[in-house]
């Protein structure tokens, strides 16, 4: 899973704190979140129809919670086919999760490492 990997020094946040720093910063951005019940770390959201075609193709970004860090991964999905590559949408949440997490870091007197995978 291509993502950001972000690293708290001198404390991490683990699994559960985890959860919620990610449901805490799609609230921020005002984004209707899914989850599934048998796997509560995973976030989902999906965007509106991203072409003027019959085609209908949405942007799919996917968020987990492990132990120290977060995950995020980004495709397309549409009726005749799955694209992996990442977006422009998908930079753009990377950085403000970032942000998001270093103002939520600052709170906790930590710093906050990105490290891109």
């Amino acid at each position: 899973m291509a993502g950001i990997k972000i690293q708290i020094n001198s404390h991490f946040f683990f699994l559960t704190e985890n959860k919620e720093i990610i449901k805490q910063f799609l609230t921020s951005q005002h984004l209707a979140l899914s989850r599934l019940d048998k796997a509560p770390e995973v976030f989902q959201i999906i965007s509106k129809n991203v072409t003027a075609s019959k085609n209908e193709i949405r942007e799919v970004v996917i968020f987990v919670a492990d132990d120290k860090r977060i995950l995020i991964n980004s495709h397309f999905v549409g009726k005749k086919a799955a694209f992996t590559y990442p977006s422009h949408h998908y930079k753009q949440m990377v950085t403000q999760l970032a942000k998001f997490v270093e103002t939520y870091n600052a709170k906790s007197n930590g710093s906050i490492i990105a490290m891109n995978h």
